[in-house]
């Protein structure tokens, strides 16, 4: 019986020991797992900040550039009606007999207006990207 006990005890030893090496092994790979997720928390947490701030930038210079398109536009659209009535009243100088003068203007006008297009269209082209 006594040799019954001590052999026990010895298998019970031998347990104890296997099962506390397991929990230190166990207890340290928590350890590591909570480091790493700490470790990756953080550099989430940079990327997001640094995206969160471009995504602020990007918001304002598309409010900037929607003010410049609408300006753009605008000033279009004057410069086009001033063209437009300018070369309606030539129209009416050439009505009332003054043919000379209301064809050099219809030329610079419709020079002047092509050159108008041109830049109106660079400056849209622009304003969208």
């Amino acid at each position: 019986m006594k040799k019954l006990v001590i052999e026990h005890r010895e298998v019970e030893l031998n347990l104890r020991s296997k099962k506390f090496r397991i929990e230190n092994e166990v207890e340290n790979w928590i350890a590591k797992y909570d480091d790493f997720m700490i470790e990756k928390q953080q550099q989430l947490e940079e990327v997001q900040d640094a995206y969160d701030e471009e995504k602020e930038q990007l918001d304002e210079l598309k409010e900037r550039f929607a003010i410049l398109k609408v300006r753009v536009y605008n000033n279009f659209t004057n410069l086009l009606f001033t063209r437009l009535t300018t070369t309606q009243s030539w129209k009416n100088d050439d009505l009332n007999g003054n043919k000379k003068s209301a064809n050099a203007k219809n030329t610079k006008t419709r020079l002047s207006t092509q050159l108008l297009f041109r830049r109106s269209s660079a400056l849209t082209r622009s304003a969208s990207l």
